[in-house]
């Protein structure tokens, strides 16, 4: 290999983008919004790039709905009239259009079954808001889609992760996920399959269960696909990632379309998110031998990880995952410090049951803050938290992740705020963890099997708490604070930030 200027390895490029929600008191209906737009015509869109996690993940969500079989017809007969009234007819009558089409079919279906506005943003933030659905949920809120998630992440997931290795760099490659997503979709339970025309008299949840609260005239809630503002927004979103930057899907679109015609079948297609296959019938098996069984075990492991020692010889540790636990609770003494143990015990049981100890290797450390903002990450003031990821930049592999989040995330009014009018899949007061942890698995699922583990004594010791995230503001190239000479061996460098 040539001698490249040093210089060269250090050059981070940030290609991903920054997605960050914040509330604006003056906007209306209070719904939460973008504070950053992202360019989706950048190398990481739709269904090439290197975090492929989301596109897989809706694509699995379709393939397990009656959208795919049964009602194939009435739904794409649905998604036809949104492409009519939003895109051209040189555009839909050419070759170019079947790949995109075939994309937005099944991402607009999974924006149903999931629901989240910011989780249609990207297909990052929908496997975040994803997992998070996942692993926030209590037992009252286990609808069909959970038990779906739970078999995605429990099954599926391994299996793409033990057959896939790195970016998808070539179109065959996302043939062959699909291909076993297709395999896989014979050993989904048929008791779980999403029915998008189910009988309403098997609906067996209310939308109380999920945990909602905003209750309009005559007891109407309107979360997911019952709000219009939620359709248009989402559709929106959508059109953006997989059509154009210019893409747009409105109220006089809908008008176009037949208000009353657009909103029956929207509602045909929650029907199911009311609906629990396992309803006092015992499902999920309760998980022996847990990997951690107190949060002392928890903070033990990683500070055994990630020792390292000071110039003066003594011994520390650069992962610390109680101390900051127990900063978050002193900072705000409105929950009870257990509750946030127990979430924490287990995000982490339900990670190593996904990923075993091979998640070492990608996640280097967890920063809880009392910072009002998160900055030098574009003009995302106010974000809750940030997953900061480096990689390779020909797409082959990511390298790590660490996280930081904001105390102020975890304050249950807002969050609860922000689930009733769908921009988050979780009421949940801590769901910002589970949110930026999902974004580590999705990272770990494009992390090439062959790299062995990188961090190592010296490079804990440089990675630091207070290294990472000096001031309020992340470090922008943490690669350039480790051997040089480990540097050369994987070329340049690429950094991303994914935010909620």
């Amino acid at each position: 290999m040539k001698k490249i200027s040093r210089y060269l390895w250090i050059l981070i490029l940030f290609i991903v983008g920054v997605f960050a929600a914040q509330t604006y008191l003056n906007k209306n209906y209070d719904i939460p919004d973008l504070t950053s737009k992202t360019d989706y015509r950048s190398n990481y869109n739709r269904r090439y790039g290197l975090m492929w996690g989301g596109h897989a993940l809706r694509y699995y969500l379709y393939r397990n709905s009656s959208a795919f079989d049964t009602n194939k017809t009435e739904y794409e007969n649905f998604i036809k009239n949104i492409e009519d009234q939003t895109l051209n007819k040189e555009f839909l009558n050419s070759k170019q259009s079947i790949v995109p089409r075939e994309d937005f079919k099944y991402s607009l279906i999974s924006s149903v079954m999931v629901t989240s506005e910011y989780g249609s943003t990207s297909a990052q933030e929908f496997f975040a808001e994803s997992f998070s659905k996942y692993v926030s949920s209590n037992n009252n809120q286990k609808n069909v889609t959970w038990y779906l998630l739970e078999h995605f992440f429990t099954k599926t997931f391994i299996q793409l992760k033990n057959n896939f290795s790195g970016g998808i760099t070539n179109i065959n490659k996302w043939k062959r996920i699909r291909d076993l997503i297709d395999e896989d979709a014979n050993k989904v339970n048929k008791e779980i399959k999403y029915d998008i025309n189910l009988d309403q008299e098997k609906q067996n949840l209310t939308p109380r269960d999920l945990g909602y609260t905003n209750v309009i005239n005559d007891n109407q809630y309107i979360y997911g696909f019952f709000n219009r503002r939620y359709v248009t927004d989402t559709i929106t979103n959508l059109g953006k990632q997989i059509f154009s930057p210019d893409f747009k899907f409105s109220d006089y679109t809908l008008s176009r379309i037949g208000q009353q015609k657009f909103g029956r079948y929207a509602k045909k297609l929650m029907t199911s998110t009311l609906y629990n296959p396992y309803q006092n019938r015992q499902h999920t098996q309760q998980t022996k031998n847990k990997r951690f069984n107190s949060i002392d075990q928890l903070d033990k492991y990683w500070k055994d990880i990630s020792k390292f020692k000071t110039t003066s010889g003594i011994e520390e540790s650069s992962i610390q995952i109680k101390r900051n636990l127990d900063a978050a609770y002193e900072y705000d003494k409105s929950f009870i410090k257990e509750d946030l143990y127990e979430e924490t015990l287990k995000l982490f049981n339900i990670i190593y049951k996904i990923a075993g100890d091979d998640f070492k290797k990608i996640f280097i450390n967890l920063i809880l803050t009392n910072d009002k903002d998160i900055k030098g990450i574009g003009d995302a003031t106010g974000v809750n938290g940030i997953t900061s990821t480096q990689s390779l930049t020909d797409d082959s592999t990511t390298v790590y992740s660490f996280i930081i989040i904001r105390n102020k995330s975890f304050e249950s009014k807002e969050n609860q705020h922000q689930f009733n009018w769908s921009w988050f899949s979780s009421n949940n007061r801590f769901q910002t963890l589970n949110h930026e942890f999902g974004h580590v698995l999705d990272v770990y699922l494009s992390r090439d099997n062959s790299f062995s583990k990188l961090f190592d004594e010296n490079d804990y010791k440089l990675t630091q708490q207070g290294i990472l995230y000096a001031g309020d503001t992340p470090v922008k190239d943490v690669y350039a604070l480790v051997d040089k000479k480990k540097a050369m061996r994987f070329g340049h460098m690429s950094g991303c930030k994914c935010c909620c």
